[in-house]
């Protein structure tokens, strides 16, 4: 069970570290990094304590549940003109989050063409 929590807290960790891969301002090398980094922690962790594959999907969950908690904060930095709440970041991020990097897009063409 321990090992379990600590797969988890290993995908908070990464997913905070690599959340930014869903903003514009992501960059694709430290983003791969700091993935491959936080899988070859649990892969570790698994190999060396006989766990099960629970882990990876505790591993899994706490990347996908920070990245989509967290993007909406630097969203609401990046973008703030859109006036949307963190609420509404936090849906957009969970449904369909290219939606809002194409309307970012569109602000800076119409802010490139004024």
């Amino acid at each position: 069970m321990m090992w379990l929590v600590i797969a988890a807290v290993i995908g908070l960790i990464t997913g905070v570290l690599s959340c930014e891969a869903r903003t514009p301002t992501y960059k694709p090398l430290p983003n791969v990094v700091i993935l491959m980094v936080g899988m070859g922690a649990v892969i570790v962790i698994i190999a060396t304590t006989g766990g099960h594959g629970m882990m990876g999907y505790a591993f899994l969950g706490g990347l996908i549940i920070t990245q989509v908690a967290y993007a909406p904060r630097i969203w609401l930095r990046i973008f703030p003109e859109a006036g949307f709440s963190y609420w509404q970041l936090v849906a957009q991020q969970f449904t369909n989050p290219r939606d809002l990097r194409k309307e970012y897009a569109a602000m800076l063409g119409e802010r490139s063409n004024a």
